[in-house]
């Protein structure tokens, strides 16, 4: 008896730390005052820009790794993570053109910079 709850324990732990991983991929949502900070860094920036960035973020670096929450770095570690990160996909045959690199840089940018 002792050794089935046991199991039963570690195999409830196991999927718990899982599912945890998963879930803390983005869970990031854009608000209006997300738009509003992006606006001030990025003049003309658009809510669907700012979607269209995390979309983007979500979809093609996760293909190489797991992600990382927008906040926990900077804007200047951004601007130095994005760019090595587009040359290293684009070497591997993952292409990240120059538009969606972009995108991708300005919404981890302003997501960052709450």
């Amino acid at each position: 008896m002792k050794k089935s709850f046991i199991i039963i324990a570690v195999i409830g732990f196991a999927v718990a730390c899982n599912t945890a991983k998963k879930a803390t991929v983005t869970e990031t949502t854009a608000i209006p005052t997300d738009i509003e900070r992006g606006q001030k860094l990025y003049p003309g920036y658009t809510l669907a820009e700012l979607n269209e960035g995390k979309s983007l973020y979500d979809a093609k670096c996760s293909t190489c790794h797991d992600l990382v929450k927008p906040a926990n770095e900077t804007p200047e570690s951004w601007k130095r993570i994005v760019p090595k990160m587009s040359e290293i996909s684009n070497k591997d045959s993952k292409p990240i053109s120059p538009k969606e690199e972009n995108l991708i840089l300005k919404y981890l940018v302003t997501m960052s910079s709450k």
